[in-house]
């Protein structure tokens, strides 16, 4: 059944390919839209810009905190938010991805 999902992420294309592709984590600066109120530790959705769900995730930070980091690079989250839970949103270890992946 799964864990609920406590909101949700739109991604820029750049981030669904890196994720995608690339094995990559999410990072704060390839978060467009924030949607849903979370804490740190809730699974997230991980849509694209068209609402194509890509990914679920285990979302390091609060809804709140991710409203002063979106869209900014990882070395800035300690200046913005005064404490850090790392440079990633999501880890990679921490999503599922949601087939087919070609859709990305």
């Amino acid at each position: 059944m799964g864990a609920a999902i406590a909101g949700e992420l739109q991604i820029d294309q750049g981030a669904a390919a890196a994720l995608c592709y690339q094995g990559s984590s999410l990072l704060p600066k390839g978060i467009q839209v924030i949607h849903g109120h979370f804490t740190r530790g809730e699974v997230v959705r991980l849509v694209t810009g068209q609402g194509l769900e890509i990914a679920r995730g285990v979302s390091r930070y609060a809804s709140e905190a991710l409203q002063g980091i979106q869209g900014q690079h990882s070395a800035e989250i300690q200046r913005r938010l005064g404490y850090t839970y790392g440079p990633v949103v999501i880890h990679r270890d921490d999503m599922i991805f949601c087939e087919p992946r070609s859709l990305c």
